[in-house]
């Protein structure tokens, strides 16, 4: 037997562990128990409940997010429980500072479901005159990330042309040539929302004012969609919850968000544990330089932290990041993040699985940006790359680890005993403005594709606004170029490339939004 062979037979068994270790995970957060101090009141919310009751027993529930998101009531120390079993529809949760919110009762996880409405039905979808199979919805949105055909066997490819010259162009083409739904949308589950008109010439409308509603076009060459499938869920922009200090979110399952799953800003003791997040982002931030910047953090904190900790969770099917802390350049605030953990989670099918940046401020200011303390240990993270992410343009920036160029000043920053498992392009894209603030990785399981083109170890370096780091390569030198680096006491195995990437048809519908 070649040592090429064998050392992919030697994979293949640990391929399989891991699958196995995963489904082990996945199910123990799935069925994990609801865990919370009470402190004040606990109130409860659900489905058969109503908004005018005092939320104080389980026979005097409220009964929707819009109840919770406004409630004068709610007190730090108290804890607000979501029924099991049950979906709560339709509206992003806004968190109160000091509050926990889990979840009452049996069976699995209450459902925060972001989609304002359910796309079945025949009578909801109309065909476009001058089409076949052009189709388009009865509610107008205020932009629309992703389409989620029956909980995932099928998902949407959002078309996101150029603004140039007051007009929306085909991406790529210079302006060149104008975008026209009935010209453009070609495949099936493509879709265009025409409400990102609003969001050009970097402003960021944040209501749901009827000016900045448009009409969401869907191709379907199987007829009407709302005939032919169970279920249509809309990423609409907006997030499933928002949080401030002292908020702990326990045992929610929160999908179908346009911009981010579970998110704060600058915050303290904060935590998200024992929680499912999936299908986040593809929502339209704003454009830049004629250019749509898109959404989508399973978990994310923007700006300064302290002790901040994503635990046990199952995070799946996020535009961009399953989990991050993160601080781009500019601003006029010291921006301080310390005690950030990424701690025993399963990450699957997400551009980044951990994503992790902070930048300078605006020139001539001197202020304190540095993080201290972060820890990324005993996740297992899959996927990198594959997935409804993937039809983002650029295909070369997917990583498990993922940072970009910034000056991330960074001090203890250990990644330990982790499972790095494939990813469509890099293990590891972590640099800095000097090497001392650079993770130390130690004790990490790497298994990367074997002669896929596109994937490779990464970047591990010194990088500036003027001089990125070379790409490390994930061939048979990959273990002493690494430990060259510091890394101490990582494995590394060799995958064979299989059909997710090797069969056309599989990467089309990756590609393209139409997954197998």
């Amino acid at each position: 037997m070649s040592e090429i062979v064998s050392r992919y037979d030697v994979t293949k068994k640990l391929i399989s562990e891991i699958d196995e270790r995963s489904n082990k995970l996945k199910n123990r957060i799935l069925n994990s128990k609801s865990k919370y101090t009470v402190k004040g009141n606990v109130y409860y919310v659900s489905p058969y409940g109503n908004d005018k009751n005092d939320g104080l027993t389980e026979k005097t529930a409220w009964k929707t997010p819009a109840r919770v998101s406004n409630a004068p009531e709610l007190k730090s120390g108290d804890v607000v429980l979501f029924e099991r079993g049950k979906m709560f529809r339709g509206m992003d949760i806004r968190c109160v500072e000091g509050v926990t919110y889990s979840a009452y009762g049996e069976g699995a996880k209450p459902i925060i479901n972001c989609s304002p409405e359910d796309g079945a039905g025949a009578s909801k979808w109309k065909r476009l005159s001058g089409t076949k199979n052009i189709w388009v919805y009865k509610t107008k949105f205020f932009d629309v990330g992703n389409l989620i055909f029956d909980g995932g066997v099928n998902y949407g490819l959002k078309q996101v042309p150029d603004w140039k010259h007051g007009e929306f162009c085909v991406r790529d083409t210079g302006g060149k040539e104008v975008f026209d739904v009935r010209k453009h949308l070609t495949q099936n589950f493509q879709f265009f929302c025409e409400c990102n008109k609003v969001l050009f010439n970097g402003k960021y409308p944040l209501s749901e004012d009827p000016k900045n509603l448009g009409n969401l076009y869907l191709y379907c060459d199987m007829g009407n969609p709302g005939a032919v499938f169970s279920s249509i869920e809309f990423a609409v922009k907006r997030s499933g919850m928002i949080c401030k200090d002292n908020v702990t979110i326990d045992n929610l399952c929160v999908l179908y968000a346009g911009v981010h799953g579970i998110c704060a800003g600058t915050c303290k003791n904060f935590t998200v544990r024992n929680c499912e997040i999936g299908w986040i982002g593809g929502g339209i931030h704003f454009y830049n330089c004629d250019r749509a910047v898109r959404l989508g953090n399973g978990v994310q904190i923007y700006g300064g932290c302290k002790n901040y900790l994503v635990e046990n969770n199952y995070i799946y099917e996020c535009y961009d990041a399953a989990a991050t802390h993160q601080f781009s350049r500019g601003g006029t605030d010291d921006i301080t993040m310390i005690n950030a953990v990424y701690r025993n989670n399963l990450i699957e099918n997400c551009v980044y699985s951990i994503e992790y940046f902070i930048n300078l401020p605006f020139p001539g200011l001197e202020r304190k940006r540095f993080m201290k303390h972060t820890v990324v240990k005993d996740n297992i993270m899959r996927y990198c790359g594959f997935g409804f992410g993937m039809q983002r343009h650029d295909k070369e920036n997917p990583a498990h680890i993922k940072t970009w160029r910034a000056q991330n000043m960074s001090f203890d920053y250990v990644i330990e005993n982790n499972i790095f498992d494939r990813s469509r392009a890099s293990m590891v894209c972590s640099t800095a403005y000097d090497t001392a603030w650079l993770p130390e990785f130690k004790n990490n399981i790497f298994i990367q594709y074997d002669g896929l083109a596109t994937a490779n170890f990464g970047k591990y370096a010194y990088a500036d606004p003027d001089n990125d780091a070379e790409i490390i390569p994930y061939d048979k030198n990959v273990k002493n170029s690494t430990e060259s680096l510091g890394f101490n006491g990582n494995t590394y195995y060799y995958a064979e490339v299989d059909q997710l990437c090797e069969d056309e048809k599989n990467i089309r519908s990756y590609e393209n939004g139409l997954q197998k």
